[in-house]
């Protein structure tokens, strides 16, 4: 997904600036048709009213016909010259500003950032608050009893559960506010295999400490 924007955002880059390029070039042409529009030229040389210019291309043609031609194309020139180098600019600006955003490289960015943690935090408060307390000691009570079957299939190594819960229970007798920090939010512990010395139940022990995770939001009193 990463790669399919990087590759948008270089095709916008790039059609932004082709859009520009060609604009510049249209406006360019705008100013030389504009001077003909004038004083129309033939062969390189400015002509005057009664004077007629000769082309095997298109015959001969007036003073006036020329300016008239010529007024024509300074018209259509400048619009469309005009549509290119505004849409261009425009284009590059957006996906300047688009990739700012999504970077969080602009104040209103990094502000509507901070104010969505703010409400997200007081969201996670005001429902903690809403559920029944817990009581510590009955907490440590019931993770102390905790006796985790062993799997017959790899599960997760019980030294390093039995630890984590060990130092869930001493937090809880000592810091009890932040005993959930204790719970790792995704869980990387090494695995025990049957050929060496069984593990416990993963999904097990999954859902034990989603569990555990639920019953830490609570006020523990």
């Amino acid at each position: 997904m990463a790669k399919h924007e990087a590759f948008r955002h270089e095709g916008s880059v790039k059609l932004g600036f082709a859009m520009l390029g060609i604009g510049a070039v249209l406006l360019l042409c705008w100013l030389v048709a504009s001077s003909d529009a004038e004083e129309p030229r033939c062969g390189g040389e400015r002509m005057t009213s009664g004077d007629w210019c000769s082309s095997r291309r298109s015959g001969p043609s007036s003073f006036e016909e020329r300016q008239a031609n010529a007024a024509a194309a300074a018209f259509w020139l400048l619009r469309i010259g005009g549509v290119l180098t505004v849409g261009g600019a425009g284009l590059l600006v957006a996906e300047r500003t688009t990739r700012s955003i999504r970077a969080g490289a602009t104040p209103w960015a990094r502000a509507r950032r901070q104010r969505e943690a703010e409400e997200a935090a007081a969201a996670r408060a005001a429902a903690r608050a809403a559920l029944p307390p817990v009581s510590r000691d009955q907490l440590v009570l019931e993770i102390r009893a905790i006796k985790l079957p062993l799997a017959s299939r790899p599960g997760y190594d019980p030294r390093a559960i039995d630890a984590l819960l060990s130092r869930l229970v001493t937090r809880l007798e000592t810091e009890p506010d932040t005993a959930k920090s204790v719970i790792p939010p995704a869980l990387s512990f090494d695995l025990a295999y049957m050929t060496t010395s069984p593990g416990y139940d993963k999904e097990l022990v999954e859902a034990l400490l989603r569990r555990l995770r639920d019953l830490l939001d609570r006020k523990i009193v």
